[in-house]
């Protein structure tokens, strides 16, 4: 009976070594699938973030040619914008000559209409004084025909007076009629004469007069005509000006438009700019999670290991206390996490010797340091029931925390 009992307990100690090296394997291979997941996202997530740094960096050139054409329109638009100014000055210079000029171009034509009218009324006076002129050589002509029969006259008598006796005798008072007529004739010849020079003086400096303001009209007309071409040529500037102003405005309206619509690419290149920036972040952010969890599960199977090493070697080794206890629901555990704290990796050993053993073990291994407790040892403080009594959500650890494996005094040091 006895040996049956010890065979039974050999084969349940064998089945149980079996079992637990099942179970190393089991967790073994959970691990390495584990790692094998963790290490293929972190290839996807690393081919996703290359993909999204090409993006990015598309993205980021096409921001920079369109910086680069927004430039370019700028700069056709400052074109466009100083040759316009340009054409408004050259507008508003022509307008102040002419301007300028139209006082000029008035006073010149008034000049012309009073020379014209001085032209006309000196005409009227040299057709009066040629009519003057005719009627005073008319007179002049009939008294030099007085003249010419008197002076015959008096040759005929005097040749009557000759052939009769060599001399004409007259009588006193024909003496004295002829003397008379003789001086009235002299004296009108006189003023005649004198008149005539007095008009033929007056003919010329009208004519001198009429003489220098035809010169001044045909200058003035010259001046008119070279003003009048200069108006016509600032005219047709003017028009050929105010004829490219629409189209320049065009011009300016389409780069208006160019530059709005690059505007509105490049804000909308920014937005993907800043999208692609947030999810490179993310993808960042998870890789480094994802690392990170590859680093703590690394260590946690390595810490796995060598608790199971411990627990191989002494037997006073209980294991750790996240695999002794656990909570009673999902909702607790981080409560229970930060509750723990750093015992929550501690391992729990039957006493003080058994955990000396284990450190030494550790360090002659070089093993990172490890937190024990001894349950011979452990100390606490009774539980304060009034905690229980607080109401609401709030609940003591040790009421949400199930510990088949593990002695009270152990749970309420570690809490």
């Amino acid at each position: 009976m006895e040996r049956k009992q010890k065979k039974v307990q050999k084969e349940e100690a064998e089945k149980h070594l079996r079992l637990q090296q099942d179970l190393k394997l089991l967790k073994t291979e959970h691990y390495l699938w584990q790692l094998y997941t963790i290490e293929k996202d972190i290839e996807k997530i690393e081919a996703e973030l290359v993909e999204d740094r090409e993006s990015l960096q598309q993205v980021q050139e096409e921001n920079r040619s369109s910086d680069y054409e927004l430039t370019a329109k700028k700069k056709e638009q400052s074109a466009f914008l100083k040759k316009i100014t340009l054409s408004e000055k050259s507008i508003t210079k022509k307008k102040l000559e002419l301007d300028k000029k139209q006082p000029e171009l008035l006073k010149l034509k008034e000049q012309i209409s009073r020379l014209k009218s001085k032209i006309k009324s000196c005409k009227k006076e040299i057709d009066k004084k040629k009519d003057d002129h005719k009627k005073h050589l008319g007179e002049l002509r009939r008294l030099q025909s007085d003249l010419v029969e008197v002076t015959e006259a008096i040759e005929e008598l005097n040749e009557q007076g000759q052939d009769t006796s060599g001399k004409l005798l007259l009588a006193d008072d024909q003496l004295q009629e002829y003397h008379r007529i003789k001086e009235d004739a002299g004296m009108k010849t006189a003023k005649l004469r004198d008149e005539k020079e007095v008009i033929e003086k007056k003919l010329n400096a009208d004519a001198e007069a009429k003489k220098n303001l035809v010169e001044n009209m045909q200058q003035l007309e010259s001046r008119k005509d070279e003003i009048s071409s200069q108006e016509r040529e600032l005219q047709t500037k003017l028009s050929k000006i105010l004829h490219s102003i629409p189209k320049l405005e065009n011009e300016l309206t389409h780069l208006h438009e160019e530059h709005n619509k690059i505007a509105k690419e490049r804000q909308s290149s920014g937005s993907e700019y800043q999208m692609l920036k947030q999810r490179l972040d993310e993808i960042e952010t998870q890789l480094r999670e994802l690392k990170a969890d590859k680093h703590e599960s690394e260590r946690d199977a390595r810490l796995k290991e060598t608790v199971g090493r411990l627990k191989r070697l002494f037997p006073g080794v209980h294991g750790r206390m996240l695999e002794l206890c656990r909570p009673s629901q999902k909702k607790y555990n981080l409560a229970v996490t930060v509750a723990m704290g750093k015992f929550m990796d501690a391992v729990v050993v039957e006493d003080e010797n058994t955990g000396k053993e284990c450190i030494k073990y550790l360090k002659e291994q070089r093993h990172p340091p490890q937190t024990f407790i001894p349950l011979q040892s452990v100390r606490v403080k009774p539980i304060i029931e009034k905690l229980r009594t607080l109401g609401g959500s709030a609940q003591l650890v040790f009421d949400v925390i199930q510990y088949p494996y593990l002695k009270v005094g152990c749970l309420l040091l570690a809490v």
